[in-house]
């Protein structure tokens, strides 16, 4: 997660913050629906969801080293940062 890649499947991905919480609620809502069969046999389901996750179109990725007050002022890593957060929180 550190390093906001993943490799699966041979191939290397982008899996920024965001991907993963969304990943995590994905698999949350498919275990509350029924449809996620527990305990899971591997990691590759995570992996899946996290390897197609699309960053929303409004959402600015800061580049290494910018200056952020001439960027947007929120950022996919303080969003992610934000929902995990608050997901340690219970909320």
């Amino acid at each position: 997660m550190q390093s906001q890649r993943l490799e699966f499947d041979g191939k290397l991905f982008d899996a920024p913050i965001p991907a993963w919480i969304y990943a995590i609620n994905e698999m949350l809502k498919q275990r509350e629906a029924g449809k996620l069969k527990l305990p899971l046999s591997s990691h590759n389901y995570l992996f899946r969801i996290v390897s197609a996750y699309k960053a929303p179109a409004d959402v600015v990725e800061t580049p290494p080293g910018a200056d952020n007050k001439q960027m947007a002022p929120i950022s996919q890593m303080e969003v992610g940062v934000s929902a995990l957060q608050a997901m340690k929180r219970g909320g």
